[in-house]
């Protein structure tokens, strides 16, 4: 669900959002990776992780690498928020810490025209010159009415898979989906 609500807010700001659902598609580290090599160049990468799924993250991370893949990486979700400098230091990009819809997009804007200095966005860590940088903690999102629904690109997979549909009752449960996404946004 987490994807879900980044892909909606993404989109309508007028990004292009590709949800890959390794679990629900069954899909390995290498199926996972090939489906990212599919898409048009992404602007940056994002992983939904956890720590029950951390390792499985890393090694997708780092086949894109292997195979020249320079796009940046972001890990969000439980585990990134609680342990960052563990994510960081495994090689990705940058980390988002709690709630990521606004950071995702002030994230975009960065990778896409540098508007924004990373060191400006709040709720992130991110390595510069070696050492972490945390930026200040983002408020938790005051109005939940104002954040669209979530798109349920994965939700047709879900029923003929006859697979749970995840309902979201609260923001802030962790699940163990292992999922991520390549984003890109259209000129300014």
């Amino acid at each position: 669900m987490g994807l879900g609500y980044l892909a909606s807010i993404l989109r309508s700001k007028g990004a292009n959002v590709q949800i890959i659902d390794g679990w629900l598609g069954g899909l390995t580290s290498d199926e996972i990776v090939d489906s990212i090599a599919r898409l048009p160049v992404p602007l940056w990468i994002g992983f939904s992780c956890y720590r029950s799924n951390m390792a499985r993250a890393i090694e997708v991370m780092q086949l894109l690498g292997q195979r020249g893949l320079q796009t940046p990486t972001i890990a969000g979700g439980y585990g990134p928020t609680f342990h960052p400098d563990e994510f960081l230091n495994a090689g990705f990009d940058v980390v988002v810490l709690g709630e990521a819809e606004e950071t995702v997009c002030e994230l975009s804007e960065h990778f896409a025209f540098g508007k924004l200095d990373l060191s400006d966005i709040s709720g992130i860590s991110y390595k510069h010159d070696g050492k972490i940088v945390r930026s200040g903690r983002r408020p938790a999102v005051a109005n939940l009415d104002a954040i669209p629904f979530p798109s349920r690109d994965t939700i047709r997979a879900s029923l003929e898979r006859r697979s749970a549909v995840h309902v979201l009752s609260s923001r802030g449960r962790p699940s163990l989906e292992v999922a991520a996404l390549g984003v890109t946004l259209p000129a300014p």
